[in-house]
């Protein structure tokens, strides 16, 4: 009898869990329908177009459409969030560790061309004789009218040590060139030198963050040391940003012992979160410091000045920063290849500043130096041939005195002579030194 009443109990308890959960689900379901995708939706335009477009959709335009697609869906969200096919994530995986298997040229599509813009000394390219303005027609024998850069790239690297062989068009005739892929680097931190030896003065550039940032900076504050640094330049100037860890924090923590360096805020747990400076990493704790800024600092750089100026390590020069103070985290779905980037969190200085631009409200965002010194285009245009010169094999002039000229870039002039002003205060302020 007792069973029969528990039976009688239990039974409206269970269906009514189970009516709660699918009526729970469907509701879930109908939200998601709603709010982000509809299946029955994608299929039916799908199959429509399938059946009737002109001409027939083939697996691999079907891929390109289905890519297309997930493309605009990600990219909607905001300027920042991204959609990478498997050709784009191998891509930019490059960029962020810095590393790959390759022959060291920068290529470049000029009328039509996949054409040779740069080469690196060294590297197995130079060996072979592959010249600046050489065109790439075919790799490994497989003609390459039609792919694109970032297609023709992917051809190029391999593993360090496979052969390739690339066939050039020079001088109206065809060159087949073999030559072994080598570990190639593209180092972050370029440019180390010194450019007063005499007061002391050091510089070194920042190009992106990728994760051997901070090591790599590391490695050249004491390389500099060697030659008597006593005060330093950090050119941020067209550093789009890259890694936030390993890459912003890390340098900043070769300056700072303490504190915060920058706050990260967004809808999940994990995205709040302060970085702290700590004195393990610390090697520059009073050395006088200036970071060169331009309109095209963002992101990560942006951490870093950031977190200089709040903190009052560093005075900033040159010109209002972009104004992108968004973290965006990449997910990575192994079984498709591909990636998303979406925007997950804000950056926040140590001390609260939120300065993300909007050009829909006509917000400019950025962070303004504490001295500001125009550039003019031409300028501009100097500035970043040095940059490729640095980041592409002239870099580590360690030694060799670079007095920059006025009329080239102001902004570099004007931080120098700053520095030579504190060096010759420091000198007055310690008559003994000279003796």
């Amino acid at each position: 009898m007792r069973l029969k009443y528990l039976f009688l109990w239990v039974t409206p308890l269970v269906l009514g869990s189970m009516l709660l959960g699918l009526f729970t689900a469907r509701t879930m379901y109908a939200r998601e329908n709603r709010t982000y995708w509809n299946d029955s939706i994608e299929e039916r335009v799908r199959l429509l177009v399938g059946a009737n477009y002109v001409d027939e959709i083939t697996e691999e335009r079907g891929r390109e459409l289905f890519f297309t697609a997930m493309k605009s869906y990600v990219r909607a969200l905001d300027p920042y969030c991204a959609f990478y096919t498997p050709e784009e994530r191998r891509a930019m995986e490059v960029d962020t560790k810095g590393e790959f298997g390759g022959i060291g040229v920068l290529v470049r599509r000029i009328d039509g061309a996949v054409t040779i813009t740069g080469v690196r000394r060294g590297d197995p390219a130079e060996k072979a004789g592959v010249r600046i303005g050489d065109r790439i027609v075919a790799v490994d024998g497989a003609e390459m009218p039609d792919k694109d850069v970032v297609e023709l790239t992917q051809f190029i690297r391999g593993r360090p040590g496979e052969p390739v062989t690339i066939t050039f068009l020079r001088d109206g005739r065809r060159l087949d060139l073999e030559m072994d892929r080598e570990e190639i680097k593209i180092d972050s931190v370029v440019g180390v030198r010194m450019i007063d030896a005499e007061r002391g003065i050091a510089y070194f550039r920042v190009t992106s963050f990728q994760e051997n940032t901070g090591v790599q900076a590391s490695e050249a504050i004491r390389y500099l040391r060697g030659f008597g640094a006593k005060s330093y330049i950090l050119d941020l100037r067209q550093n789009s940003g890259g890694v936030l860890e390993a890459g912003a924090v890390g340098l900043v923590d070769l300056f700072l012992s303490d504190g915060p360096i920058v706050q990260t805020r967004g809808r999940s747990e994990d995205s709040k979160r302060i970085y702290q400076a700590t004195a393990e990493t610390t090697l520059l704790q009073d050395e006088p410091l200036v970071v060169l800024v331009d309109g095209g600092s963002a992101s990560a750089a942006e951490v870093v000045a950031g977190a200089f100026q709040d903190r009052r390590r560093a005075m900033l020069i040159g010109e209002r920063t972009y104004g992108k103070f968004l973290v965006q985290s990449i997910h990575r779905l192994p079984e498709l290849e591909v990636a998303v980037q979406i925007t997950t969190a804000r950056y926040y200085t140590p001390y609260g500043r939120w300065l993300q631009r909007d050009d829909d409200r006509n917000v400019r965002g950025g962070l303004l130096p504490d001295v500001i010194v125009p550039r003019t285009d031409d300028q501009t245009l100097v500035l970043l041939r040095d940059i490729m010169m640095d980041q592409h094999g002239l870099d580590m002039l360690v030694g060799e005195e670079t007095v920059p000229d006025p009329d080239d870039d102001p902004q570099l002039t004007r931080a120098v002579s700053l520095l030579q002003d504190y060096a010759g205060l420091a000198v007055a302020g310690n008559p003994d030194e000279d003796e």
